[in-house]
């Protein structure tokens, strides 16, 4: 029987001083044998990539690594005209290795939360107005009993009724006018 070749237990400051580039590449590693699609693994570097050329020498170290720094990357990002959905995008990219990282196992960084910026689900004013314009009243209302209240517990009709309704919706927001 092989023996098992074990990691040297590193002290706390060991730990923190360990560099951000070698710690991503083991990352990729397990991500990788665990089975990751690659273009997840693809999107895991790019973010990483756009995190690190952003800090630069700021985040060369795992002890380097604040919370604070996600504050003012998001804030970039804002600024840059980065939508709130692709800001989430890189913030979870980034957020899934520092959080391997945090990992009781590793402790590479102190534990904080990484908060995604909320995302508005309104439509546009202009394109509300248009839609109200071109579309009979109350075709976005959902056929009479299927409010939020009634918890799924829809009759066999009621379920037929949906499909058509939805067709309609689904063809009255296409490009294709009505």
């Amino acid at each position: 029987m092989a023996k098992q070749r074990l990691k040297p237990k590193l002290t706390r400051e060991e730990m923190n001083n360990q560099y951000l580039n070698s710690i991503f590449e083991e990352f990729m590693a397990e991500k990788k044998a665990l089975g990751r699609e690659p273009d997840t693994l693809k999107a895991y570097q790019v973010t990483f990539n756009e995190f690190y050329k952003y800090f630069g020498e700021r985040a060369e170290e795992t002890g380097d690594i604040v919370a604070s720094m996600f504050i003012e990357w998001t804030n970039s990002m804002k600024d840059r005209g980065l939508r709130p959905a692709t800001i989430n995008h890189h913030l979870m990219g980034i957020r899934t290795f520092m959080y391997w990282c945090m990992d009781e196992e590793r402790q590479y960084i102190d534990r904080f939360k990484i908060r995604l910026v909320r995302v508005q689900d309104e439509m546009p004013k202009e394109q509300a107005r248009v839609f109200s314009q071109n579309h009979p009243p109350g075709l976005c209302r959902l056929p009479m009993g299927w409010g939020s209240s009634h918890r799924g517990k829809y009759t066999r009709a009621q379920r037929r009724g949906f499909k058509p309704h939805l067709c309609v919706l689904i063809f009255c927001n296409s490009a294709y006018p009505c």
